[in-house]
């Protein structure tokens, strides 16, 4: 195919698109160079020409017109400009935040080789996630307000192959209608198991959510990790990581137990299913925030993560007696607490989306 369409490009083809009808190689062709334009042979893949009016040289020509017009105008913080060739309308499309006039006012005569669309470009990032939704991102009942925001876990999928994202159970009620940074819906909370004791957990239903996970260290940092499995972790290795949003990603993570349980006021203790795990020195705590952050193991080239389990808070352990007769046992340190894979699966009923 490459060998095809360079061959093509030397002979004055602009761009290429894939016939809807045939299935086809739709090859679009200036007009000038219709009569000697030839179809470079194609193995089994049917071939045809369309015209368009401008030409390659134009193309760039308008395309650095709008770099340039773009330079010259004054635009505010977040205003936006994506261009490009669409192939199947030979036309540069410049899709903006700006009002469509003022571009197509500053562009002058090459307006007229220009379509101009809404819109506005955005980076995603664990602060700013769209639709498929990934784990280790900003959700909260609204963009940004004062307090109460989680971190999304991973996806999961019930039998029926529905899929559900995975956020710690003190996040919200059943029924909370969630959004991401950005401010577009993730779903609504439901399947909430806390506040009677035994867990902390619940999901995210009726959005469109992704296998990954971000794993950026910083909070421009956009890195993520596609998630290859599930499965619990193992105790006494410091391997695993964290990604929510207040912390962002933090490796060297131990689990020091698979048989903790945590007590409220006023409600009863969960079952001790959950786990205690402490950072190394170069590595740090949970905090506010990032409740509901995806634990995994990093593993593989290129790397992916294996979900080891979920965040949940952290215990300090300001004071306490250390047992002169437990040599083997450390002075009372804080331990962050978490819910380990197996008891997220058996409890929601779901597997892990790969």
């Amino acid at each position: 195919m490459r060998t095809f369409e360079d061959a093509a490009r030397a002979e004055g083809a602009v761009g290429f698109y894939r016939d809807p009808s045939s299935d086809g190689l739709v090859v679009v062709v200036p007009e000038g160079d219709a009569a000697t334009f030839e179809i470079p042979p194609l193995n089994h893949i049917p071939a045809r020409m369309v015209l368009t009016t401008d030409t390659q040289a134009e193309i760039d020509a308008t395309i650095e017109a709008t770099r340039r017009a773009w330079s010259r105008l004054t635009h505010a913080a977040g205003d936006s400009l994506f261009g490009f060739f669409r192939p199947s309308t030979g036309h540069v499309v410049v899709s903006t935040s700006l009002p469509a006039s003022v571009l197509i006012s500053a562009l002058g005569v090459m307006a007229a080789h220009v379509v101009v669309e809404d819109g506005r470009v955005t980076q995603q990032g664990r602060f700013n996630d769209f639709s498929p939704f990934w784990g280790g991102a900003y959700v909260n009942v609204s963009a940004y307000p004062a307090g109460g925001a989680c971190s999304t876990g991973f996806s999961v999928k019930n039998a029926a192959g529905t899929r559900f994202m995975m956020t710690a159970g003190h996040c919200w009620y059943t029924g909370t209608a969630v959004v991401s940074g950005n401010g577009d819906s993730l779903g609504t909370v439901g399947n909430v198991h806390y506040g009677g004791g035994s867990y902390d957990m619940e999901w995210i239903a009726g959005g469109s959510y992704g296998a990954s996970i971000y794993s950026g260290t910083s909070s421009t940092d956009t890195s993520y990790l596609a998630v290859g499995g599930a499965t619990d972790p193992v105790e006494g290795r410091d391997i695993y990581c964290r990604s929510g949003i207040t912390t962002f990603q933090k490796c060297g993570q131990t689990v020091e137990s698979m048989s903790a349980f945590e007590c409220f006021a006023n409600n009863s203790c969960t079952l001790a299913t959950m786990m205690a795990y402490v950072p190394d020195a170069s590595s740090g705590w949970g905090q506010p925030g990032d409740s509901g952050a995806p634990i995994y193991l990093r593993s593989g080239s290129p790397a992916k993560a294996y979900i080891r389990g979920m965040h949940i808070g952290l215990n300090v352990a300001a004071s306490g007696y250390c047992r002169s007769d437990l040599s083997t046992d450390p002075c009372p340190h804080d331990q962050n607490i978490g819910h380990h894979w197996s008891t997220i699966a058996s409890v929601m009923n779901v597997t892990i989306v790969p």
